[in-house]
């Protein structure tokens, strides 16, 4: 690049405005930069408006010839299908003359000739390898060849503006974050209500997001006959009952995954196969992003309630039960017409047992039939089945044995069902159970006495329930001058004396009401965590005080996130200002520099063994070839009266631990003349390694952790120079993935992920150590194979082919038990550096292509290399 394009290109990579996700601020200084490194009269920032990326709208647009600037401006796939199917390819477009050049030739009429616009070059715009927008240079009055150079520009600084945009993506999420935290902390006041609520759930259970069971307590498996190690791993569909409509959980799932809370009745089946019934409040649990991370569900155990209920609708509908009896031995009925009407028989037929098998489901007619043929004389039968017709119609038989015959009564109880089922759940619980997922809830009685201590208790505090109930107190999770400290406060606030303790905590409780203070928790090795507690006084139906409560959240992600705010404020509000390490005066007379600070001074002389400091002495700390460059720098303030800030790499050996050290210099004048440089040193080394960490995550697919887009340029671009110094043969690969869109459409994006992750490791184990791999972007990878010709590389790509096609891609969809083998193949073109017609890494990279686009045309599944295109 030119040096003015270097200089621009390091001022806007060091400007605030990119990482502080100030768009207007950063849109206008890289068209700003871009008018003026190309030298162009206008250039602009235009944005997809849509997903399937059918509108672009001008973001900014600087017209410097006429002084204006325009966001009004779009334009969309139907009027420019050329245009719109070349950003689709994700490259740059280069059109020196642009009123003939095949792609933006469209815009000849009421664009180019209106604007006289002669040339244009366009470089995509990408956050995470996805294409968003387009910077677009355009020259007027005259038409321009770009060079490489002018590309590599306008690449550059595309990326900058992408980078702006993902910075202001993540300071709006992080902000939204901040948002919702405080409203969540709002709503801890509704905690007091909470103890009243988990009286009447003892069952707890936490899914994973594909509802495998990660969480179960005690009550649970008791209830249910399983062992931990039974259902731990397993999905919560291990519990299932055909009693449950058939699509119960899959609307259950699809509710939390939507965010939304889900509450109802679910029959469960024990191990030993009999069901209970629960009552359920089925919460997602969040992280501090926002994101789901799994589930957590509370359940009470209804079995009885839904039994007695059972027994009372019988009493309240005893006059519409049907009677009927059975002879054990000649099969012959005799019932009520009630019994006819209850299920549905014409009153002029004769009951049989074929009846019963055609209005019944075939698992409850088995029960009833297994039961008329075994039932003991002194035993009663009392089953509730299915009616095939309706799943949500219920029969309940009550019959026993009375000498030869079968003899009982039916009636329909589907409407007591569905009363019980659609009872409105505990509304009170809809906003306090998603944040109980990191409560720990402790409760005790009036003395401190602990009775209750749940799981999230025993996992944050390493306490076992056993270890604690019965004997302590919740002072021992307690640091005790924080108690002895809020004791202090309380005696102020209260007027009265208290003792340090448990009735420290339960002193503003004495006519209930509820204390919430922030506490630091203590777990049972040591280490200390903080916590919002609020201890909420339990009152008997007399208003006596029963108990105590002690309901915390884990403020550990909070604190650290309010570190983070902390931390990125001060970032924010000090980019770009300058913290001088020491101020100098340079007197040109005498040649010598005067340092402000004493350590600064004192570090130096004791390295030179000298206290006059000279020039020399100062840029002896940089290793060559900075060492030049700061030294004409330096002559040139002093001969033309030339500022200069000068940024380079110390000398590893140095004594000023400084790695990277930043010289910032005005020249003084008297009488017209340079008599000193006034300035500053600064120790950029903090800065200087944030950037390397940031241009190293900008290199790196974020999906597939393979280089990406920009990555790969940078190593084409550096194989290609090495290919013309030392003609060593080099090709280079790129892949497609076959009817990859069928995947997506089929089994959903997160499918087409595990797919592209999978596709990357087989191709990483295929490859030689010195090889390059990454992903152009979608379904596209690039593979740079140096000191290998075109043949050896077409070897490769078959290979390749064949493991892809070979291998099969197995991937569970969340929440099913069946894993989904996808068959995939892929498609190859190949380019060796051996053609005359190649003159740049650009040309290299679009003859791999044209290979690649000829065997995805003629078949897929299938390697081309640009030689047979170019011979046949």
């Amino acid at each position: 690049m030119t040096p003015l394009q270097y200089q621009l290109i390091n001022k806007i990579m060091t400007n605030p405005v990119i990482d502080g996700g100030q768009l207007e601020e950063a849109g206008e200084l890289i068209v700003t930069a871009l008018i003026s490194g190309l030298e162009i009269k206008r250039a602009g920032i235009w944005l997809y408006q849509d997903i399937l990326r059918d509108m672009l709208k001008s973001h900014l647009v600087i017209d410097h010839f006429h002084q204006i600037k325009d966001t009004t401006m779009e334009i969309n796939r139907k009027q420019f299908p050329i245009y719109f199917s070349a950003l689709d390819k994700e490259i740059v477009i280069k059109a020196d003359d642009a009123s003939s050049h095949s792609v933006t030739s469209e815009f000849k009429q009421g664009y180019l000739d209106v604007l006289n616009i002669y040339s244009m070059l366009d470089a995509p715009i990408r956050i995470n390898g996805k294409t968003v927008g387009v910077v677009c240079c355009e020259q007027v009055n005259q038409p321009v060849q770009w060079s490489e150079n002018d590309v590599l520009f306008a690449t550059l600084l595309a990326d900058q503006f992408g980078r702006a945009m993902a910075a202001e993506e993540k300071i709006s999420q992080y902000k939204e974050l901040r948002r919702t935290t405080k409203e969540l902390d709002k709503k801890t006041d509704n905690l007091k209500a909470l103890h009243n609520s988990l009286n009447r759930f003892s069952l707890i259970a936490s899914m994973d997001v594909e509802g495998n069971i990660t969480e179960i307590n005690d009550n649970f498996l008791s209830l249910s006959g399983y062992h931990l190690d039974e259902v731990i791993g397993q999905n919560y569909r291990i519990f299932d009952c055909s009693y449950n409509s058939s699509n119960l959980f899959n609307n259950l799932f699809h509710r939390l995954q939507e965010g939304q809370i889900w509450q109802g009745k679910i029959c469960h089946l024990k191990k030993d196969k009999e069901v209970f019934w629960v009552e359920s409040t089925i919460s997602p649990i969040r992280n501090t992003l926002g994101k789901i991370e799994g589930y957590i569900g509370l359940f009470y155990d209804i079995t009885h309630e839904v039994d007695t209920e059972h027994q009372l609708n019988k009493a309240e509908t005893l006059a519409k039960m049907g009677s009927f009896r059975c002879h054990l031995q000649n099969e012959e009925w005799s019932c009520s017409v009630n019994f006819k009407e209850i299920l549905g028989i014409p009153t002029n037929k004769a009951m049989s047992w074929s009846y019963l098998q055609q209005i019944l489901t075939e698992k409850d007619y088995g029960l009833l039939k297994q039961a008329y043929l075994s039932l003991p004389s002194n035993k009663k039968l009392d089953i509730t089945v299915s009616m095939l017709k309706d799943k949500n119609s219920w029969l309940h038989f009550v019959a026993q044995r009375q000498g030869n015959w079968f003899v009982g009564s039916c009636q329909d109880i589907s409407v007591a069902i569905q009363q019980k089922l659609h009872l409105d759940n505990i509304i009170a619980l809809q906003e306090t159970i998603l944040d109980s997922a990191n409560f720990t809830i402790i409760a005790t009685k009036p003395d401190g006495t602990i009775t209750h201590f749940n799981h999230i208790a025993e996992k944050l505090l390493g306490y076992s329930s056993d270890e604690v109930i019965g004997c302590q107190t919740p002072l021992i999770f307690h640091l005790q001058e924080e108690v002895c400290e809020y004791t202090k406060v309380l005696e102020g606030q209260l007027n009265r004396s208290i003792s340090p303790g448990f009735s420290s905590l339960i002193a503003k409780l004495c006519h209930g009401g509820v204390d919430e203070q922030e506490w630091t928790y203590v777990t049972q090795n040591g280490d200390t965590f903080p916590v919002a507690l609020s201890v909420t006084a339990i009152l008997d139906k007399s208003k006596t005080i029963a108990g105590y409560l002690l309901i915390g959240k884990d403020l550990s992600q909070q604190k650290e996130a309010e570190r983070y705010s902390e931390q990125l404020s001060t970032i924010m509000t000090t980019a770009g200002e300058i913290a001088s390490f020491s101020g100098f005066l340079y007197d040109v007379n005498k040649g010598e520099f005067q340092i402000t600070s004493d350590r600064f001074r004192h570090i130096i002389t004791s390295i030179i063994g000298k206290e006059t400091i000279l020039f020399s002495d100062i840029v002896n700390f940089y290793d060559l070839p900075e060492r030049l460059e700061g030294v004409e720098l330096f002559e040139n303030a002093i001969r033309n009266g030339v500022g200069y800030d000068f940024q380079a790499k110390l000398i590893e050996s140095n004594e000023l631990t400084i790695k990277w050290l930043r010289t910032v210099g005005t020249p003084q004048f008297e009488k017209g003349k340079v008599t000193s440089v006034l300035g500053f040193f600064q120790d950029i080394s903090a800065q200087k390694e944030l950037e390397d960490k940031l241009s190293r995550q900008a290199q790196t697919d974020e999906l597939t952790k393979l280089a990406n887009r920009r990555a790969l340029m940078d190593q084409l671009e550096r194989e290609w120079l090495r290919y013309v110094r030392y003609q060593d043969p080099s090709a280079i690969l790129i892949l497609d993935i076959d009817y990859f869109k069928n995947v997506n459409d089929q089994w959903g994006h997160d499918a087409g992920d595990f797919a592209l992750k999978r596709i990357s490791d087989l191709l990483s184990k295929e490859l030689r150590e010195m090889d390059f791999l990454g992903r152009l972007g979608g379904e596209e990878f690039l593979i740079i194979t140096p000191s290998c010709d075109e043949i050896g590389a077409s070897m490769l790509a078959e290979k390749l082919c064949k493991v892809i096609e070979k291998s099969v891609i197995s991937y569970t969809q969340p929440f099913q038990s069946v894993a989904i083998n996808m068959h995939i193949t892929i498609s190859i073109g190949v380019c060796g550096l051996y053609n005359s017609d190649i003159r740049s890494a650009n040309q290299w990279l679009v003859a791999a292509d044209k290979a690649l686009y000829y065997a995805k045309q003629n078949g897929r599944n299938q390697v081309i290399s640009y030689r047979q295109l170019i011979e046949a």
